[in-house]
């Protein structure tokens, strides 16, 4: 499958996570000239809360990805990485690549501008898009 990926991902925001402050992040880079899916796109990245939006350009036109996310363990004992896994809640994707209950790992490294996407289910099961980030900017409410 050869795709044409830009990578977007957008907060959704609850009235709990407003009430109780949360991280805020967003990120804007380009896809590593190692991956081998369209090195060189750029990416924009926010998270917000504990819900999140993909929208990228694929094959065949938009793609709206949403994701719940949690903690990933593997960032537990490091104050520099951040690390989600994320389970696909809703799927608007023309190609066919995505799916409700689809999963993917987001591991982020902002001192060294850098930003892991793996996919672990569906038809990108074990692809990796490795981002070089150009700007970082993070804030708690």
């Amino acid at each position: 499958m050869s795709a044409v990926l830009t990578f977007v991902i957008l907060p959704s925001v609850n009235a709990e996570q407003q009430a109780t402050g949360e991280t805020k992040l967003s990120m804007k880079g380009h896809v590593s000239k190692t991956s081998f899916i369209q090195p060189g796109m750029t990416v924009w990245t926010a998270i917000k809360g504990n819900n999140a939006t993909f929208i990228f350009h694929g094959v065949s036109g938009l793609e709206v990805i949403k994701f719940a996310l949690s903690q990933n363990e593997l960032c537990s004992s490091t104050q520099t990485q951040m690390c989600f896994n994320g389970n696909i809640t809703k799927a608007r994707d023309p190609d066919q690549a995505f799916s409700e209950g689809g999963q993917a790992r987001i591991i982020i490294t902002p001192n060294d501008k850098k930003e892991t996407i793996g996919f672990l289910s569906g038809v990108l099961k074990d692809t990796v898009f490795q981002i070089d980030l150009t700007e970082v900017r993070m804030s708690h409410s």
